[in-house]
């Protein structure tokens, strides 16, 4: 692990790690949750102070003497002391790119190509320039042993790769990583990246995959994170409400909706399961599969995820009288949910012979799957 940072004060010394994987050391793990709304996240967040990335503000950096003009070429380090910001903590901004002589990138304020102004770089730092620099890798870290539960920061013109990720370290130890690659790539767009932590940290790593796109990094947000629960309750709207055990439709529907501060636009769609049926715990769960899609389908204002399953694999696994059905998750974080709605099953008299008939067929398949 390349060390780029030390800083002695008050006995103290702060030694933040660049390298950004997990360390094969015993640490605390943090539980973390991950937000792409800043409206929600500051309403999760007590105490929170901004840094916005004015010329003005980057000014008052030890490295920097004057109030950076356009496509200003900083250092690669910049050290901004709380009694020059008014912020609670100091902290450092570093970037953490070197090209093939070991030359280390600098910070650009305001990127502009060829004369003419970038979209998204209006009063923010990019790592390098444009088209020359692209391993976009920075870490910010808090001076004299401040420490924080909850960051946020604006990081705009970026499409995520595989491999991109946000880490957060306490003492040079990453205690927690969100994985960037899952949320959507729909070309380059502008993100805000939050996160709340249960253990206080120090440090955030940005590990950028070198690909073609260049971000710009704007107005850094400290602040402490209010209690949280890393599993919550999801509300589970089952479609159709009676289901005909002898039918061959396709599909059953589920519509699942989140409390309050969680967005539907976070859940992990590839996790979504039934994994329930009754009091019984199905194991291997049925797999979501078709299409899904994020809406407003019962216009209450809140978003829902919906999401189909096999309608087969369902009703091997029903008897016939009414069952509730237990829908699992995550959030792109981490965070778990769960959520159950009735299902009410429909048999006429010909299908009440057939699951008579079939009886200890069906017993021995529900076996398999409970627990």
């Amino acid at each position: 692990m390349r060390l780029y940072q030390s800083r002695i004060r008050k006995g103290l010394m702060l030694v933040i790690g660049a390298a950004f994987f997990l360390v094969s050391v015993s640490t605390v793990r943090a539980g973390v949750l991950f937000y792409t709304d800043s409206a929600a996240w500051e309403a999760a967040v007590t105490d929170m102070e901004v840094f916005e990335t004015t010329g003005e503000n980057i000014a008052l950096a030890e490295e920097v003497n004057i109030t950076p003009v356009i496509n200003a070429q900083l250092g690669p380090l910049l050290t901004f002391e709380a009694d020059n910001t008014g912020l609670t903590a100091s902290f450092i901004l570093e970037t953490l790119q070197t090209d093939d002589s070991g030359e280390q990138a600098g910070f650009t304020f305001n990127e502009t190509e060829q004369g003419a102004a970038v979209e998204g770089y209006e009063d923010a730092l990019s790592v390098g320039d444009v088209g020359n620099w692209e391993d976009d890798d920075w870490a910010l870290g808090l001076l004299d042993g401040a420490s924080i539960t909850a960051f946020g920061v604006e990081i705009r013109q970026s499409r995520f790769a595989d491999g991109e990720r946000l880490t957060i370290y306490s003492g040079g130890l990453a205690v927690g990583e969100i994985d960037l690659s899952a949320l959507p790539d729909s070309g380059n767009e502008d993100y805000f990246l939050g996160i709340i932590s249960d253990v206080p940290f120090d440090s955030v790593g940005f590990d950028e995959d070198p690909d073609d796109d260049d971000i710009a990094i704007a107005d850094f947000r400290f602040a402490s994170a209010m209690p949280f629960a890393l599993e919550i309750e999801a509300v589970v709207d089952m479609k159709p409400e009676r289901l005909n055990l002898k039918s061959r439709g396709k599909y059953v529907t589920a519509f699942i909706e989140l409390p309050d501060g969680y967005n539907v636009n976070d859940i992990a769609v590839r996790s979504v399961v039934i994994s329930g049926i009754g009091r019984d715990v199905i194991d291997p769960p049925i797999r979501r599969t078709g299409p899904w899609r994020i809406g407003n389908y019962d216009g209450d204002g809140a978003g829902d995820l919906m999401v189909k399953f096999s309608r087969k694999k369902l009703i091997k696994l029903l008897k016939t009288n009414d069952r509730r059905i237990t829908i699992s998750g995550t959030l792109l974080n981490g965070t778990s949910f769960t959520g159950t709605d009735k299902i009410r099953t429909k048999c006429n008299k010909r299908c009440k012979k057939y699951f008579k008939k079939h009886k200890k067929k069906f017993k021995k398949h529900r076996a398999k799957y409970r627990h």
